[in-house]
């Protein structure tokens, strides 16, 4: 954790053990983990099988500093990935940001399942391939709006009237949820959450035809528009 995750040197890590009563030698603790590495991976690979067998994740990615020389690379700057179901977290350390990392663990010949993720292009990819149906995250949208609310001030009604639209299909999902699938207080809740998303779309399709819409205004409608099949 002190390497990896605090970019803290090995010969550190050991001065402040040495601090605390323990001397160890840099080729102990270097002979240690190498010993270690053949024994976690099996386990590794059972937890990324695991995954892989499911038909729902959460994808997303990060930048992280490794500090290593790769040809044709002229930063340290890769990735930290992360595939999570109710089951599993398999994180992955990349050089790329691309769609290939997400080809290359679940497989070119994959197929179902769906993907809950943000609008980054390279999970649009594997859909259009056809590896996976996306689910878009409805936070990054209402964090649109309040960046909007932020940016624009005089115009931050309109903003947060949008947040607070999000605000409601959080607040019926959350009631629908509470109850099991096949009760009739879920259907009733889900009929709600359909009705409210109905709404919406109605409601943002009417604002685009709005000539007096700031362009930035619009701008969010148009995308909230385009990635509407993977909201709902």
């Amino acid at each position: 954790i002190n390497k990896y995750q605090y970019h803290l040197p090995i010969y550190r890590v050991l001065e402040q053990l040495k601090g605390n009563g323990l001397s160890l030698s840099m080729g102990t603790l270097i002979g240690g983990t190498k010993k270690i590495l053949p024994l976690l991976v099996p386990v590794y690979d059972a937890i990324v099988k695991r995954s892989l067998a499911a038909n729902r994740w959460n994808a997303d990615e990060t930048g992280w500093k490794v500090y290593e020389e790769v040809e044709g690379k002229n930063t340290h700057r890769w990735y930290l990935w992360i595939f999570h179901n109710h089951e599993t977290v398999i994180y992955k350390i990349d050089a790329r940001r691309s769609s290939q990392v997400l080809i290359e663990h679940f497989g070119d010949d994959h197929e179902g399942g769906i993907l809950n993720v943000d609008r980054y292009s390279a999970y649009k990819v594997i859909a259009k391939a056809g590896l996976f149906l996306l689910a878009f995250c409805w936070a990054h949208l209402r964090r649109d709006f309040l960046n909007h609310s932020k940016e624009y001030p005089y115009n931050e009604d309109w903003g947060l009237a949008w947040v607070e639209r999000i605000n409601h299909i959080y607040h019926i999902n959350n009631q629908r949820i509470e109850h099991e699938s096949s009760s009739k207080s879920f259907a009733d809740y889900d009929q709600a959450l359909r009705q409210a998303i109905n709404e919406m779309k109605e409601h943002f399709e009417m604002e685009l035809r709005d000539a007096a819409l700031l362009p930035s205004a619009k701008k969010l409608l148009k995308s909230m528009d385009k990635h509407w099949s993977g909201f709902i």
